[in-house]
């Protein structure tokens, strides 16, 4: 090498120093620009536990390293290996009915296991489940908003361990771990709960997961991103680690509670307690708990009054089809008085005690629970319905009932088409000696149904005859030398002579007088008894016959040959509708009203 080798490889080396200060420089910013971001990627050191020791328990925090002795030289301590994710864990609660399989998250450099708090009503102990099966201590601390509890695994402090402050955003990637494996998921959507004001996100899953909590990491499954509550298909609710971290904040602050005091220091002596047990009694259908526990939700949870009130009326309409499905109707009624004056006025509700009631045969109460709703809305069907059924019952049970006459009046103005309203009213008047009365409603009432004119035509023509006749008809008699009696009439406006007798079921008159009067006799023929024998009769409508001062129109009549020379008959037809008195002295026939 000549002289001027080493200035050369001085030179050389001074320029090769100078480019790796550069590169170290250069790289010095690209790695404090890497650092800057690193915390958003860090990892969550020591989160998920080790294998079981010797002893059966679970290493927490650093790795073991057996220590160093005089015959052993010290071990050499290898790069701590890459954390791994959060424990997706099943642990089992027992209480007083059938076991129940959890699913949570172990935070093992915490020494806790996080839960849904409201699984823990009515549970005296727990255990994990997952292999090695351990107990689990004392309740550390809880989050009713979100619904959240930190459990304490085999009586071990808390650790001190922070968490990593990751964000959650719209649209972030990001895996879940279930106690049945990995799903792959992304946040969707914000989250807010009105009634609590919690804010979260709602969470997407690329396929259905088991329901519980499930812990959320990054997409490398390493860093603890927040606490995930999976529900029925492939949907999800997620929280950050703030919510996870205030937790077990106050997880260290406090002593521990067993768990079999929560129910009663927490869940039956708390609002918030109430209300996570009632959020629960609605994820699985309990009517009772619902019923029970709604109405006083309803006060410390205005904004969600809308809701809660839906939810209660769901769970009558179970309660009272059970009721009614055992045949107790007087408990299905009890059931909606109970809440009477705790849920706002219900229009479904008060329509079915109307009709539990009517089923109880308590028709004015059930006209009472109707009578708002029709003055709101008089053509509803269901209310119009209901009210036909009750007026009926209460005619059947009070049938000259003042209050009768009342309903009826109303009824009729808004349901002017029922022909049982008229049918009603007709015998509440012939009944008050409103003949007149008593007689247009009975026409009104087969006019709208003309299936009643079998049973209402009899009454019509008795008050026919009443609104004719306002007291006693007295109508001179004559008696012939065999001692028939007779009358006499006007029939379609010609006078006759009519024999009054008694023993006749009908009113007759003679072919001479029908032919007299015009009448066709080609309708249908009977055959008739008389005291001359068997003989056929004709069917016939008379237009009017007036007997003294009787007027009646419209009478059914047969008619007969051979009537002795007399024009008709007074059959029992006509007399039958009065009290009938012959006075063969003065020679007078007198007709009462009945």
């Amino acid at each position: 090498m000549s002289a001027a080798s080493p200035a050369r490889a001085t030179c050389s080396f001074v320029k090769t120093a100078h480019l790796v200060v550069s590169l170290a420089f250069v790289l010095g910013l690209a790695g404090g620009v890497a650092i800057t971001h690193w915390p958003r990627h860090a990892t969550t050191p020591d989160i998920a536990p080790r294998e079981p020791l010797p002893d059966g328990t679970l290493e927490f925090g650093a790795s073991r390293t057996p220590p160093a002795t005089a015959d052993t030289p010290p071990t050499p301590v290898a790069p701590a290996p890459r954390p791994q994710a959060p424990l997706a864990v099943e642990f089992v609660a027992y209480g007083d009915g059938p076991a129940r399989r959890l699913g949570g998250v172990l935070l093992a450099s915490h020494g806790v296991l996080l839960g849904p708090l409201s699984a823990l009503d009515g549970v005296e102990r727990l255990e994990l489940s997952a292999p090695p099966a351990l107990p689990l201590g004392e309740v550390l601390a809880w989050d009713a908003v979100h619904d959240l509890v930190a459990v304490a695994v085999r009586g071990r402090a808390p650790g001190a361990a922070a968490l990593t402050d990751e964000a959650l955003y719209l649209g972030r990637e990001c895996l879940l771990h279930t106690r049945r494996g990995v799903r792959s998921a992304y946040i969707d959507s914000p989250l807010s709960r009105l009634e609590d004001e919690t804010l979260g996100y709602a969470l997407r899953l690329d396929a259905p997961a088991p329901n519980g909590l499930a812990a959320l990491t990054d997409s490398d499954g390493t860093t603890l991103l927040g606490i995930a509550r999976v529900g029925a298909g492939a949907r999800g609710e997620a929280w950050d680690l703030a919510t996870v971290a205030a937790l077990l904040d106050a997880a260290r602050g406090g002593a521990g509670v067993p768990v079999s005091t929560l129910t009663g220091a927490f869940f039956d002596a708390t609002t918030a307690g109430r209300r996570l047990r009632y959020r629960n009694a609605v994820a699985r259908g309990d009517a009772e708990t619902i019923v029970a526990l709604g109405p006083a939700l309803l006060a410390s949870e205005p904004r969600g009054q809308a809701r809660i009130t839906a939810q209660i009326e769901q769970a009558l309409d179970v309660l009272v089809i059970r009721e009614l499905g055992a045949g107790r109707a007087d408990a299905a009624l009890a059931r909606l008085a109970a809440v009477d004056g705790a849920l706002p006025a219900s229009r479904a509700r008060d329509v079915r005690q109307a009709g539990l009631l009517l089923r109880l045969e308590r028709p004015r109460e059930a006209l009472a629970e109707l009578a708002p709703w029709l003055a709101r809305d008089p053509r509803a069907d269901d209310l119009l319905a209901l009210e036909r059924a009750s007026i009926a019952a209460l005619a059947a049970a009070q049938p000259g009932s003042s209050e009768l006459a009342a309903l009826l009046d109303r009824a009729l103005a808004r349901d002017p088409g029922h022909a049982a309203y008229f049918a009603l009213r007709a015998d509440l008047r012939a009944a008050a000696g409103d003949h007149a009365g008593a007689h247009d409603d009975y026409l009104q009432a087969i006019a709208l149904d003309p299936r009643l004119e079998p049973r209402l035509a009899p009454r019509l023509e008795r008050e026919t005859t009443r609104r004719d006749v306002p007291g006693t008809v007295v109508v001179p008699l004559a008696r012939r030398a065999d001692g028939v009696v007779s009358a006499g009439v006007t029939v379609n406006g010609l006078p006759r002579e009519f024999i009054v007798d008694t023993g006749a079921s009908v009113t007759a008159i003679s072919s001479t007088l029908a032919r007299a009067l015009g009448l066709a006799l080609d309708g249908p023929r009977v055959e008739v008894r008389t005291a001359n024998g068997r003989t056929s009769a004709v069917r016939i409508r008379l237009a009017s016959l007036d007997l003294g001062a009787l007027r009646l129109r419209e009478v059914p009549a047969l008619v007969i040959d051979g009537l002795d020379g007399y024009a008709g008959l007074l059959g029992l037809d006509i007399l039958a509708r009065y009290d009938v008195d012959i006075d063969a002295a003065r020679g007078e026939l007198r007709l009462h009203p009945r």
